[in-house]
């Protein structure tokens, strides 16, 4: 019944469904910045256990870092006028989300990432693909 009603209620309110997928990716993508800031963390998070991380490690994390509080800035700029600026969630789903998750796959590959840890974050990413993409689904003009 709470499935039904929660259905009715997007339906109704599709806006809604949009200005929380903003608010998702805006808030994950700041805590994912936080662990590139303090990449000491990512280490311990993702069970990959304590490293020291060398000067060119600090230079790329810090460097992504700066770029996910930019996209988190974007998500909250398309938060102000959600319908008018939904593409941008698009924008996040396939270029920026998949990229990640081919990422995921990498570093899984290279040893790096544990495949418990990879598949926390591609669950997380499918979420944000189908979230996203069902917000703008139902917000686009002329879907009735």
């Amino acid at each position: 019944m709470p499935y039904i009603y929660m259905e009715v209620f997007i339906m109704n309110n599709p806006i809604l469904l949009l200005k929380f997928s903003y608010i998702i990716g805006a808030i994950l993508d700041v805590l994912v910045a936080l662990q590139m800031f303090f990449p000491e963390t990512i280490f311990m998070i993702a069970v990959i256990g304590v490293v020291n991380p060398n000067p060119a490690y600090l230079y790329a994390s810090y460097m992504s870092g700066v770029m996910m509080i930019g996209w988190a800035t974007l998500l909250l700029w398309g938060y102000m006028r959600p319908v008018e600026r939904m593409d941008i969630l698009l924008i996040t789903s396939f270029p920026v989300v998949v990229g990640l998750m081919i990422n995921d796959v990498f570093s899984v590959m290279s040893g790096f990432l544990p495949w418990l840890t990879a598949m926390v974050y591609l669950a997380i990413q499918v979420f944000l693909i189908i979230i996203f993409s069902g917000s703008y689904y139902l917000n686009r003009k002329g879907n009735d």
